[in-house]
């Protein structure tokens, strides 16, 4: 009995050791932070206030910035060296979504002189109910009857006509309607190590260049309205900037 007793401790001492020898180190590869901030032409978003001005010279404020970001790239001279489908959600005044890494397993080490990724999602990823089914992107859902899947982006709040103060809600979605975006960055890609890649929003570019939008005469809901969302996503391709 003693015997068997010893020949099964053993057995399990060789398959509990298999089994940790199987387990990749931990920490081998590093990860990039990206840590997103919102501004106005230079100075930091805020809510409950209205006192921004557009290319259009119409005064607004925001109450509302939620989006999404997905299907990173990083490059280096022009050279993919790292990619990732990653979906997150963002919003600009939960500070808790703005700071998120990307792992870098299977990445090539060495300098990224460039990033690109998506705002909102491509079309293997903008499919209704394909996200986890978190109240945030329940929230973020595009009508069925629309195209379905999600809002790519909710940018709401008020601007002022004449005396009075107008909402405003600036929706996109739909599939075609994701915006490729891109930027120089200076990250270098190290094993085991964290890189911090600071992003900023501004804000004030989703009205102008190449197209200046004007709440006057483009109009306050783009959502489902195909020529202003093109209008906003032509616009947007350079509204982050590395900082």
């Amino acid at each position: 009995m003693k015997r068997l007793q010893f020949v099964y401790v053993l057995l399990v001492f060789f398959f509990v050791s298999c089994k940790k020898d199987s387990i990749p180190p931990i920490a081998t590869y590093g990860e990039i932070r990206i840590v997103l901030g919102h501004d106005v032409d230079g100075t930091p978003l805020m809510t409950d206030t209205i006192r921004w001005q557009n290319q259009a010279g119409e005064i607004y404020g925001i109450d509302r910035l939620q989006y999404y970001l997905s299907n990173f790239r990083f490059y280096n001279n022009g050279k993919l060296v790292h990619t990732s489908k990653m979906v997150r959600y963002i919003d600009a005044f939960i500070d808790s979504t703005c700071t998120f890494s990307i792992p870098l397993v299977g990445a090539t080490t060495g300098p990224c002189d460039s990033v690109a990724f998506l705002l909102g999602l491509d079309t293997s990823q903008n499919i209704s109910f394909s996200l986890p089914p978190t109240i945030e992107n329940s929230d973020m859902g595009w009508p069925d009857n629309m195209g379905g899947g999600y809002h790519f982006i909710k940018l709401e709040g008020y601007w002022r006509d004449g005396s009075m103060l107008t909402g405003f809600a600036l929706h996109v979605g739909r599939n075609g309607y994701a915006i490729p975006m891109g930027c120089r960055c200076n990250v270098d890609i190290t094993n085991a190590t964290t890189r911090l890649l600071p992003l900023s929003m501004n804000v004030n570019e989703w009205f102008r260049t190449p197209a200046n939008y004007s709440f006057a005469t483009d109009g306050t809901y783009s959502m489902n309205n195909m020529a202003l969302m093109r209008k906003l996503c032509t616009n947007a391709t350079d509204v982050f900037s590395a900082l």
